[in-house]
């Protein structure tokens, strides 16, 4: 299946990832400290904005940069665009399905 072929991810799962990856790196979230929103292009692709609020910006990019590369991508600190192709690893690392 390619990249764009893959099911969309419910929001609440990826957000659920992130926030499991920031605690088994020791790092507490509150529920208002990460959102992660869904947009779907006029191509019918799926992306996800994740934003990352309060202090946590650098936490998410080093909780997420092994697992998604192209998180690295130069944009807004605290502010990604992930493809459901990057959102998939970060579910499997901590055994969301």
């Amino acid at each position: 299946m390619e990249g764009s072929d893959l099911p969309p991810v419910e929001p609440d799962k990826a957000r659920e990832a992130i926030v499991r990856l920031l605690d088994e790196h020791g790092v507490p979230c509150a529920h208002d400290d990460l959102i992660v929103k869904e947009v779907i292009s006029d191509t019918g692709r799926h992306f996800y904005v994740v934003m990352a609020l309060n202090g946590c910006e650098q936490a998410v990019a080093e909780a997420i940069a092994p697992l998604t590369p192209r998180s690295a991508s130069p944009g807004v600190f605290g502010v990604w665009v992930l493809r459901t192709f990057d959102v998939r690893p970060l579910l499997e690392k901590v055994g969301i399905r």
